[in-house]
């Protein structure tokens, strides 16, 4: 699932501001996100099309992300879902502290 990474709202929420140049988004995840992990979710929200890269020409060349038109459209629902975590903290610590399920409603 695309938005179920660790790193995927905070890479939204930072994102939402405008597009980012690599070592900015870095910067603004900073300390706690590492390269490899900013780059994993970066390329799988691209692949969902909620991202959208930009080569600048340049020595060396400059790369910035920005939101597509898409994920600016998902924005209200994650502003909501992440109002209703916030207002239900136990219940995302039992649900985290809780052994992933394979079975489908257990």
């Amino acid at each position: 699932m695309t938005l179920a990474g660790k790193w995927t709202l905070p890479v939204l929420r930072a994102l939402a501001a405008g597009p980012l140049r690599h070592n900015e988004l870095a910067r603004a995840l900073e300390p706690a996100a590492r390269v490899r992990a900013l780059d994993a979710t970066l390329r799988r929200l691209q692949a969902a099309d909620l991202v959208a890269r930009e080569v600048h020409p340049g020595s060396p060349p400059g790369v910035s992300y920005r939101l597509t038109a898409l994920c600016r459209s998902l924005l209200p629902y994650l502003a909501a879902l992440s109002k209703w975590a916030a207002s239900n903290p136990r219940w995302i610590r039992r649900q985290s502290a809780a052994p992933a399920s394979t079975a489908p409603g257990g």
